[in-house]
């Protein structure tokens, strides 16, 4: 069937040709989408960079003070968030020794060199100290010490032999007596320590009086001081015991061999003594092991009870303290990174998406790789742990998260250029 042509050459022409607007702006939105596309790829940043894990600590991390020993604290002498200096007493073990009697004493063995005889034999220390686990071998030193000056006076004994062995066997005796005396003496102190404590319960219940655990105070101090004497009473015997044995035996030997030998005994003793000392200081005392600020274990107070290496103080120092970074990379992937090339770290502790990122530098690169094949790389911090939405993480702990090492900033068209380039140039 013939088709019919209902629209006339005019009216087609019309239909087929799209109105002139509509090309030129089509035109005009075209370029303005290239030009934005362009401009935006010249802005984008799209660097080359060297991603791998990072740990984040200060150059000097806090110290760690652990108990040396089992055993109940008796006193602590600093207060949490103190600032303390190197080798200040933190605290002391309960003990029956007076711990600053035990440090004097330390203090003089110390200045006398170990090799010179003549300051050793001729070392006076003091007698009225009260030294108990050391007082064996200071009362040790002593008596060799005052063999040696008789010898030196050539004192000779003149009176009877058994007379001194009657005086040894009569102070004897005495030190039984006194020993007694003590122990019962400190019952009644551990007595009074635990009616002390029942009383601070009671004060702070409002069911007894200050004035209570005053009294109870005085008469620990009191027996304390008696336990005290008698310790110097049995150190005074033992003293004088050994004094009429070293008369028995000046009695019947002297000569140059004696005083010889009597010289050796002195020095061994000595060392003995220091050793000991020193073994008690150790022991007993805790020091802090730097300058810093100390922060007291939650679980520490007097009177605690501790096992060996509890945790018990940390001590952050205060000096000569900065942030570092570290990081491995693959000796195949390092190349490319060079001091000064920025760092963007992505913390695990604290998500990106929330706290942002920590901004850093790279301070340092090995040279050669280490056993595993990798390349170890260090940041420095010039702002600090300040993130990138100025949020600020102030910690003391390690902390850990992914590095990303700029090694070429890079914007978008050009990495489309070499890419474009690259192809061009294989074919």
């Amino acid at each position: 069937m013939e088709e019919i042509n209902i629209r006339s050459e005019e009216v087609n022409e019309i239909l087929g040709t799209p109105p002139r607007w509509m090309v030129n702006y089509g035109i005009i939105l075209a370029v303005i989408f290239f030009a934005l596309l362009f401009i935006l790829a010249s802005i984008i940043s799209y660097p080359d960079s060297q991603s791998g894990d990072i740990t984040i600590n200060f150059t000097d991390p806090p110290k760690e003070v652990v108990a040396t020993k089992s055993g109940r604290i008796e006193e602590i002498f600093i207060r949490n968030s103190q600032k303390v200096e190197k080798d200040q007493v933190l605290m002391v073990y309960k003990s029956r020794a007076n711990f600053e009697h035990i440090l004097h004493l330390q203090a003089l063995l110390g200045e006398i060199d170990n090799d010179n005889d003549s300051m050793i034999i001729h070392f006076i220390p003091p007698s009225n100290l009260q030294l108990d686990e050391v007082q064996e071998n200071f009362s040790k030193f002593l008596d060799k010490r005052e063999q040696f000056s008789l010898k030196e006076t050539r004192f000779s004994a003149d009176g009877n032999i058994s007379s001194y062995r009657n005086q040894i066997e009569s102070l004897r005796k005495s030190i039984g007596y006194t020993n007694r005396a003590k122990n019962i003496t400190h019952e009644q102190i551990d007595a009074a320590l635990k009616e002390k404590n029942n009383l601070e319960r009671k004060v702070a219940n409002g069911e007894a009086a200050q004035a209570d655990i005053n009294k109870v105070t005085r008469e620990i101090r009191d027996l304390r001081a008696e336990a005290q004497k008698a310790d110097e009473e049995i150190a005074r015997y033992n003293r004088d015991i050994e004094s009429l044995r070293n008369r028995i035996s000046l009695a019947k030997q002297d000569d140059d061999q004696d005083r010889f030998r009597i010289s050796n005994d002195i020095k061994a003793s000595f060392l003995e003594l220091k050793d000991e000392a020193n073994q008690w200081v150790n022991q007993n005392i805790i020091f802090s092991p730097i300058e810093g600020i100390v922060e007291i274990d939650a679980a520490i107070g007097e009177q605690q009870y501790v096992r060996d290496q509890d945790p018990l103080f940390r001590v952050i120092p205060t000096q000569n303290r900065r942030l570092i970074g570290k990081m491995a990379l693959d000796f195949q992937n390092s190349g490319q990174v060079q001091r000064h090339d920025r760092v963007n770290i992505r913390l695990k502790k604290y998500p990106f998406e929330e706290y942002g990122a920590i901004r850093g530098r790279v301070s340092w690169k090995a040279s050669v790789p280490d056993r595993d094949n990798e390349v170890q790389i260090e940041i420095s911090f010039p702002d600090g742990l300040t993130t990138t939405t100025g949020f600020q993480i102030d910690t003391e702990e390690a902390l850990f998260g992914e590095g990303q090492i700029i090694t070429e900033d890079k914007v978008l068209i050009g990495r489309i250029f070499n890419y474009g380039k690259s192809i061009w140039s294989s074919l």
